[in-house]
């Protein structure tokens, strides 16, 4: 193309600069997607390893639970009625 008489510069020369700061602008890019897509495939990891503990807190916890429930239940509430029947004999005769 032509040159600029104050500057041996010339148009073609800045089309060359421009495009190669767009290919190092669109590399950048590229990595820095390449890196974002790594965090999040690590992100998913770490939830799916979360949810798996939270599956067996959740099992823990209904354990837990049933053990309750059945204390109400069994032997708890005998002990409970016999108490009861117990205060009340006494009570019955001084």
């Amino acid at each position: 193309m032509k040159n600029d008489e104050n500057n041996n510069t010339t148009l073609d020369d800045l089309a060359g600069m421009m495009a190669r700061g767009f290919d190092d602008v669109g590399e950048k890019i590229e990595r820095g997607l390449g890196e974002v897509k790594k965090d999040i495939g690590h992100l998913k990891l770490a939830v799916d390893d979360l949810d798996k503990k939270v599956e067996k807190l959740d099992y823990k916890v209904e354990e837990v639970r049933d053990l309750v429930v059945g204390l109400d239940e069994g032997p708890v509430l005998d002990l409970q009625q016999r108490v009861q029947v117990l205060e009340k004999t006494s009570h019955n005769h001084p």
